[in-house]
């Protein structure tokens, strides 16, 4: 049992899942009310009706895509390569890069962006643009940072195809994207009108860019060798740009600049809009960056090994051998960590206790939604309320799936109320 698949959820995870349990239409109606897409919650719904609405299983949709962008990262490196070797490793990669790995085990949208990205640039890569334009505009349609890159995709299309750009190959693989953005951008300018009115991240400063780079290749959670892992990633980076020095280009690096512009596109703009105008810079919205630069990286390394001498070609091959033994230690060490508050414990733990009179009130509205999650699932009909001296709830903090009747002013004086702490403890208050 891993403990980072079974770890209590926490709040955004509650909210994949009470909109998910929605009707499809509902499922639309509350989304363009939020920040992002509706179609991780519209697969999530289908998901939840096939396989439970556990923690596990409803986390399970995530690691699905994780695993699915694995495979496809192998097949995409052989492509460019026809090397199995390095495609193996590659997909290993992928498949073991802390910052993935760990938002693999989430019930959000992430891992499964990262998939589509992926996918509709290798569907590009191969010619098959409109089978490209799908997967684009379903990206979309998953989470709005997609926008950004498929304006990398228009902008590397205009840069290096300038003759081309009327052909029937740019019709075919822009047209739908553009009709999806123009649907969506709709409802999505609404959202960002909402959040230039309130959100909870802070403007970012160009140090930023540095802190990504570390949790895009180390992870955000501590473990043993972290350190020498970003060593290493750094180090392979100063190989990565000394491949583009080399005057001799190979076959399998054609295609690589569309790579690194597509993954830069999103995270420049991102921290110009978080600069400029409203902060909405986080490196979770921007992770379907991570197996772009993966692949970049793993292309101008061949190149380079393919064209270095026998000393140095050893030194690439171990100094990628030891980035997967790090990777996979690292990986190890996520899967079993958990990193939420235990909420489920604690809900557990006040259902033993409380009586049908009782109520449960989290100390932070913030925890209001996982508490109720728990709650539901065992069945209980204690009410759950969220306590804010305004009567409302902000509209970060899930107040999409809290019904105005469950926000309260002050806590009760005719009730036993118990508390749910942030850290997982819970209190009764008296």
């Amino acid at each position: 049992m891993l403990p980072i698949l079974h770890q209590s959820f926490w709040r955004d995870e509650a909210f994949s899942f009470f909109v998910a349990e929605k009707s499809l239409k509902d499922i639309f109606l509350f989304v363009i009310k939020d920040a992002q897409g509706p179609l991780y919650y519209y697969v999530l719904h289908f998901w939840m009706i096939l396989f439970g609405n556990s923690e596990a299983m409803i986390r399970s949709l995530s690691i699905v895509s994780h695993m699915a962008l694995g495979i496809l990262v192998f097949f995409f490196i052989r492509y460019l390569t026809k090397n199995t070797f390095v495609s193996i490793f590659a997909a290993t990669a992928t498949l073991f890069n802390p910052m993935l790995l760990s938002y693999s085990f989430e019930a959000r949208p992430y891992s499964l962006l990262a998939f589509l990205t992926t996918f509709a640039l290798y569907l590009f890569v191969t010619k098959r643009f409109f089978l490209s334009s799908i997967i684009l505009s379903l990206g979309i349609l998953t989470h709005n940072f997609a926008l950004f890159s498929f304006f990398g995709v228009f902008l590397y299309w205009i840069a290096t195809k300038r003759k081309n750009t009327l052909q029937k190959d740019f019709f075919m693989l822009f047209t739908l994207p553009s009709i999806t953005t123009f649907f969506w951008g709709i409802f999505a300018l609404q959202q960002f009108h909402k959040v230039t009115q309130s959100f909870w991240i802070n403007a970012p400063t160009t140090g930023i860019f540095l802190q990504t780079f570390e949790k895009f290749f180390g992870g955000t959670v501590g473990y043993d060798g972290k350190e020498f892992l970003l060593t290493i990633v750094f180090i392979l980076t100063g190989f990565v740009i000394a491949s583009w020095i080399v005057p001799k280009k190979t076959d399998a690096v054609r295609e690589a600049p569309l790579f690194l512009f597509v993954a830069l596109t999103p995270i420049i703009i991102a921290y110009l809009i978080s600069s400029l105008w409203v902060p909405n810079f986080h490196e979770r919205y921007i992770i379907a960056s991570i197996p772009l630069l993966i692949l970049f990286s793993t292309v101008s390394l061949y190149q380079l090994w393919q064209q270095a001498e026998k000393k140095l070609s050893y030194v690439i091959i171990s100094l990628v051998v030891l980035h997967l033994v790090f990777s996979i230690q690292a990986a190890e060490k996520i899967v079993r960590t958990s990193t939420k508050a235990p909420i489920n414990y604690a809900v557990s733990e006040i259902l033993k206790r409380a009586t049908a009179e009782d109520i449960i009130i989290p100390k932070d509205y913030l925890n209001f939604v996982e508490t109720k999650y728990y709650v539901r699932r065992s069945g209980s009909a204690i009410p759950v309320y969220a306590v804010s001296s305004t009567g409302e709830i902000p509209w970060y903090a899930n107040a999409l799936v809290i019904d105005p009747a469950e926000i309260i002013k002050e806590l009760p004086k005719d009730k036993r109320v118990w508390h749910v702490t942030s850290d997982g403890g819970f209190e009764l208050v008296k």
